[in-house]
C-alpha cells in the first residue's frame, strides 16, 4: 500500500499515507518497506532528515539479506552518518 500511496497508483498519491503503511509494514518486519522509509528518513523526504532512525531501519533489513540496505550501511559506516563509524563494518 505504500508504494500505491507513493506512486499515486490507483489512489492520490500521498506520502503521509505512503509513510504510514510503510511504517506498520516495517514494523512487522518487512525488509523492503524498511529500506523504503529509511530513504525516507535518510533523504528527509516527508519526515524530519534522520539518519541514525535510517540505519536502524535498514539494519534488520540487511541482517535479512536485503542488498540495498546492507549497501546503505556501508555507506554510513565509514562517515560515521547515523551509526558509529566503522571501517571493518563498512566493508562487511
Amino acid at each position: 500500500m505504500g508504494y500505491l500511496y507513493f506512486a499515486g497508483q490507483g489512489v492520490y498519491k500521498d506520502l503521509g499515507q505512503a509513510i504510514s503503511h510503510w511504517t506498520l509494514a516495517a514494523e512487522k518486519g518487512g525488509d523492503e518497506d524498511q529500506v523504503y522509509l529509511g530513504s525516507f528518513y535518510r533523504a528527509g523526504l516527508g519526515v524530519k532528515k534522520d539518519l541514525a532512525q535510517a540505519v536502524k531501519l535498514f539494519r534488520p533489513a540487511a541482517e535479512k539479506g536485503n542488498p540495498i540496505a546492507q549497501n546503505f550501511l556501508g555507506d554510513a559506516y565509514p562517515d560515521g552518518q547515523g551509526a558509529g563509524q566503522d571501517l571493518d563494518r563498512a566493508v562487511k
